[in-house]
């Protein structure tokens, strides 16, 4: 039997379209299009799907589970403390958003620009990452485990205070990046890059 692939979303084939006002603390099995969705309090979507939509509000606390996000826009709003489970984001759009202390576990994100994000306190684990801006952003004293990253612009991103090993950034852009020497060990990079990291470590290259 063919093992299932932990990132595959638990989707209804059948999604009724929501058009009401958000006033529930939980939605399952609805989609969501070309809409603002706006909340002050914590909430759960299970076995949603976002198209175009534009979040704002508060979201501290809230859970996203089993929820595909296409063509959003999740600037600046606050997902302090949130659980994510199975989450797959394609083409989003997040400047400045707040992920905080928040959990998150089988994510995938594609072609997003989440620059200027905060990740700080985070705890990440079995995640994709490819062609994403996390430039600006914030990592610091994060637990990160088993997270791929392909093609990611992590310049001048702050990742100290946080182990780092195991993670592979070779193929990812680092332009004055910040991490500490202490958290260094284990990590994988390129050779171009180990030369400019080098500095974190007092070696000085000839």
């Amino acid at each position: 039997m063919k093992k299932k692939n932990p990132y595959e979303l638990y989707l209804s084939t059948e999604l009724e379209t929501f058009e009401d006002r958000l006033n529930l603390a939980k939605y399952m099995d609805l989609r969501f299009e070309n809409r603002t969705i706006t909340v002050d309090f914590p909430v759960e979507f299970n076995g949603c799907v976002f198209e175009r939509c534009t979040f704002s509000g508060d979201f501290k606390k809230s859970q996203f589970i089993d929820c595909l996000l296409e063509h959003c826009d999740l600037s600046n709003i606050d997902l302090e403390g949130s659980r994510f489970h199975r989450i797959k984001m394609t083409g989003c759009k997040g400047l400045g958003v707040r992920f905080s202390k928040s959990k998150g576990q089988y994510v995938t994100i594609e072609e997003s620009i989440l620059n200027y994000g905060e990740f700080a306190d985070v705890d990440f684990q079995d995640m994709l990452l490819k062609k994403c801006d996390f430039s600006q952003g914030s990592f610091f004293n994060s637990s990160l485990q088993r997270i791929q990253l392909q093609q990611i612009d992590l310049s001048s991103t702050d990742f100290s205070d946080t182990p780092l090993s195991g993670l592979d950034i070779s193929d990812c852009k680092i332009d004055q990046i910040r991490m500490s020497p202490k958290c260094l060990k284990g990590l994988i990079v390129s050779s171009d890059q180990a030369i400019a990291l080098a500095s974190l470590l007092g070696i000085v290259v000839k």
